[in-house]
């Protein structure tokens, strides 16, 4: 945990409507005395400490978000991770940006905005549903620029191409594809409000912010996400549904096969590419890029960054949505590069902590050190332990914190000589100096791969065991989306006793 985190969020006790600098003492807008103002400190911050800072899944995300809405200058960021098994919130961070400040918003869930490129799947699947279009129909993009109805619509950028289909429409999150194939197939009813209904069939009701009085031009921008309002909520709503494969979705139980199969394409081939080329989970999803209407319209040139998706297995554990609002002006306003790294950092989080978890779950191998390599073994561990106790009780005031809260690099003078490395801590740069250094001893005698931490324990008055915690990787049949091969961990403890 990161204390200077926690210690700066317990002192900005006005937050939470706490005024500790106010003459006389008030608590929650009540005059109260100062040994009332103590207690009741006290029990606010032990209520803190127990509901929130050992949530590390919400830690983590609040973190993430924070240091990305930091890094862009951005104006809100919401990302909420929902455990898909029984449609719980694991994680929920929202928030916007006061002065220099950002504080907790918890409105922007609910508060409607306009959807973007998030809406081309919706309304990919509206049209496969009930008009018989299929994922291999094509359209000609016009190299990115059309005009419907007299009004101009753009991709993204002029990317040359031609004929698309729509599971390419849909992967490169291209407007004129959408909004030609949506535009053709409702033309057929004559009638906008159709489309709105369907919408609202999957969504709840919409609010319809119209660009225009006549009907014929609100389909084309509707299929893109402009021109219609949704909360995140209910955008969120319908990837989750799509992600359990809810059967009461659509008609058509292929319309649920087409567009999971668009949502992989997406992160595979498409727009989310690059995004997860280096991901050892496979994932589903879409990212979304839309300018943010205000007064002046969309004249502000203010984007919209968003990434909605979940992990791609037969039985997907977690779905995570994450919506930028960037700054006006902002040359980094992708979903892919924006919203998609914190989707990315937040998701892979609690897989990586499920997987460990598994692991540890599993029988233990226990493997007895032979007796030549005890010192070796004893005499490592001993002097990276005595170096992390040595550097852990120097005074905090002695380190450089970067803005992370994490001591940087730094040389220590410990025993008569310089030594360097981190400031302790639960993986302090000793003990895993430690561990790294085992790995070679430990490999003489037993075939390991890695060594995950050191431990002791006291046997009778006169003899200690030392435990090596190991890990060895097994090749499994199974591969990555990459075509490299899966491995399952087996534990190992090496242990002697002295």
């Amino acid at each position: 945990m990161n204390k200077n985190f926690l210690f700066t969020l317990i002192m900005s006790l006005s937050i939470f409507n706490i005024n500790v600098s106010a003459q006389p003492y008030q608590w929650g807008g009540k005059v109260v005395t100062k040994k009332q103002y103590d207690k009741l400190l006290h029990k606010f911050t032990e209520d803190f400490i127990k509901n929130y800072v050992y949530d590390s899944n919400q830690y983590f995300s609040d973190e993430i978000l924070l240091a990305k809405l930091n890094a862009e200058k951005a104006e809100s960021g919401l990302a909420v991770l929902i455990d898909l098994n029984d449609n719980r919130i694991v994680s929920e961070s929202a928030f916007s940006k006061y002065g220099n400040k950002y504080l907790a918003d918890n409105n922007l869930l609910n508060r409607p905005i306009e959807p973007g490129s998030l809406m081309i799947p919706l309304s990919a699947a509206l049209i496969m549903d009930n008009f018989g279009i299929i994922l291999d129909d094509t359209v000609d993009l016009e190299k990115g620029k059309t005009k419907i109805n007299g009004r101009v619509i753009m991709d993204a950028e002029l990317h040359g191409m031609n004929a698309a289909n729509l599971l390419t429409i849909i992967a490169e999150s291209s407007n004129v594809g959408i909004a030609k194939m949506v535009t053709k197939s409702f033309k057929k009813t004559n009638n906008i409000y159709n489309f709105q209904d369907v919408i609202n069939d999957h969504v709840g009701n919409a609010n319809y912010k119209l660009h225009e009085t006549s009907d014929s031009y609100q389909i084309p921008f509707q299929s893109f996400g402009y021109g219609l309002q949704l909360s995140p909520n209910q955008i969120f709503n319908f990837y989750k549904r799509v992600a359990l494969s809810d059967s009461t979705l659509f008609k058509n139980p292929n319309t649920l096969t087409q567009v999971q199969t668009a949502l992989k394409e997406v992160c595979n081939k498409g727009t989310a590419k690059k995004l997860f080329s280096d991901s050892k989970y496979n994932f589903a999803g879409k990212t979304g890029t839309s300018l943010v209407v205000g007064k002046n319209g969309y004249a502000n040139k203010q984007f919209q960054a968003s990434f909605i998706g979940y992990d791609d297995v037969q039985n997907p554990r977690y779905a995570c949505m994450v919506i930028i609002k960037c700054k006006p002006n902002s040359p980094n306003h992708f979903g892919a590069s924006v919203a998609g790294p914190v989707f990315k950092a937040i998701i892979e989080n609690i897989l990586n902590d499920d997987q460990k978890s598994e692991n540890l779950n599993q029988d233990v191998m226990e493997i007895e050190v032979p007796t030549e390599y005890h010192d070796e073994l004893l005499n490592n561990r001993n002097h990276y332990h005595h170096l992390e106790d040595s550097v852990s009780s120097i005074s905090k005031n002695d380190l450089q914190s970067d803005t992370t809260g994490l001591s940087p690099l730094k040389k220590f003078y410990v025993d008569g000589k310089w030594e360097s490395g981190y400031d302790g801590g639960i993986m302090g740069y000793y003990i895993s100096t430690c561990w790294k250094n085992a790995l070679p001893i430990i490999k003489k005698f037993i075939e390991i791969d890695r060594v995950t931490g050191c431990s002791s324990q006291q046997i009778g008055n006169n003899q200690t065991v030392f435990h090596y915690s190991c890990e060895k990787y097994i090749k499994t049949r199974a591969t990555y989306k990459n075509g490299n091969p899966v491995y399952k961990t087996e534990n190992i403890d090496v242990y002697f006793k002295n």
